[in-house]
């Protein structure tokens, strides 16, 4: 398959490939790791799981009070760090 003729696709991998080698994302400098933010506090209801995680879905989770909903999250992310997806 020759694309050398096509200007449009040319100049997209061009540009895409040029990107890739001036862009690049540095995960211990460019994240401010120390903001506020990223505290982890055990009363955050960001840990109460979403409707797309299986448990987070399940009846039995909903009807648990929101500190249970968020103890559960935050043992069900550690897990998944823990283990990996």
């Amino acid at each position: 398959m020759d694309v050398s003729d096509d200007t449009q696709y040319v100049e997209t991998l061009t540009t895409l490939s040029e990107g890739s080698v001036r862009r690049n994302f540095n995960p211990y400098t460019d994240i401010d790791w120390d903001s506020p933010e990223f505290a982890v506090t055990p009363t955050d209801e960001r840990w109460i799981l979403p409707g797309t995680d299986p448990f987070g879905r399940h009846p039995w989770y909903q009807a648990q009070s929101t500190q249970r909903q968020i103890e559960i999250g935050m043992w069900r992310q550690a897990n998944v760090a823990k283990v990996g997806l």
